[in-house]
């Protein structure tokens, strides 16, 4: 009788996790594009020099941060990378944010500096949360050997940068006359050495149920025949 008992909880158990929907799954998307030499060549590098993607051509790699997909919760920065310049240099991801006022942008995070040989694209993990429309920038390390952009000979692909020996802090801001770095320079024609990847966060819920079937049990011609007599009283 138990080991019946058992048998049925089993089954039970089993049946409830057959009927619960499977839970979402994070989304990833990545944004930006490191440098490609030969065929995009690298810009001069500097120490402690900001560059930001100020526009993009339509066909080029976008830099900004999509919408987020229909259910899933806020994006976040997980991994990012660069293409190491002609010798051993650093670099940190930059994080911009719009204004609301044309063409500005605050910086709104610096991730920490990660190390890049030259000649290869490195990866380095990250967590930064982000949000739609977010731009994506790189601040040098204290070398030169690190080449923050690079050309691309797309007119629409451009890039900007403090005309100051100081590189913007959190909060500051670049792009507009009003900016706390204004006039600022820049270069068209190329992108930011950089590239990231973006992981949403899926949307806390609990678990959709779907409805199943009930098995229907057959009766034995046997068992349907005696049902049948005890209907039949005698007289």
């Amino acid at each position: 009788m138990r080991a019946r008992f058992a048998a049925g909880l089993g089954l039970i158990g089993l049946i409830a996790a057959l009927c619960v929907a499977p839970g979402a799954s994070a989304d990833t998307v990545n944004i930006g594009a490191a440098a490609t030499p030969p065929d995009h060549p690298l810009g001069a590098g500097a120490a402690n020099f900001t560059v930001v993607q100020q526009t993009t051509d339509p066909a080029s790699p976008s830099y900004i941060v999509p919408s987020v997909p229909p259910g899933d919760g806020p994006w976040s920065i997980t991994s990012w990378g660069a293409f190491g310049g002609p010798g051993a240099g650093s670099a940190s991801l930059e994080v911009w944010r719009p204004t609301g006022t044309s063409g500005e942008f605050r910086l709104i995070a610096i991730g920490p500096e990660g190390a890049f040989p030259p000649g290869v694209v490195t990866t380095h993990s990250v967590s930064i949360p982000v949000l739609p429309g977010d731009d994506l920038g790189i601040l040098t390390g204290p070398d030169t050997d690190f080449a923050p952009y690079y050309g691309t000979a797309v007119i629409p692909d451009a890039v900007m940068w403090p005309n100051s020996p100081t590189p913007p802090a959190v909060g500051q801001t670049m792009g507009a006359s009003s900016s706390d770095f204004f006039p600022h320079g820049g270069i068209a024609d190329t992108r930011a050495n950089v590239q990231a990847t973006l992981t949403s966060t899926p949307a806390a819920s609990t678990p959709a149920k779907t409805k199943c079937k009930k098995k229907k049990h057959k009766r034995s011609a046997a068992s349907a025949k005696k049902k049948k007599c005890k209907k039949h009283k005698k007289k």
